[in-house]
């Protein structure tokens, strides 16, 4: 726990932003779209849409989604943990 100037207290917690941001997928079936996690779709697979129940194949009917989620999943596992929090080396809360 740190300080703020004032004396109030503020946890840091790291947020998996791939967990949290989503990105929309569209069904082909019915032309719907629906939002899943970066998280997920970066896990490749097949995803079933929610209105017609039919099968979204995530290489093949949304490959630009499917890439751009490879890409920034991959970016943020590469990326050191004290620099997507903004602190730089030896700096201290």
């Amino acid at each position: 726990m740190a300080s703020l100037p004032g004396g109030l207290d503020y946890d840091l917690r790291m947020v998996d932003t791939c967990k949290v941001m989503k990105e929309p997928l569209r069904c082909f079936g019915c032309g719907s779209r629906q939002y899943e996690t970066i998280s997920r779709i970066a896990q490749g697979g097949a995803v079933t849409c929610v209105e017609c129940v039919s099968e979204i194949n995530l290489e093949r009917d949304n490959s630009a989604v499917f890439a751009s989620a490879l890409s920034f999943v991959k970016s943020v596992r590469e990326t050191p943990k004290h620099l997507s929090l903004g602190f730089h080396r030896g700096s201290q809360i």
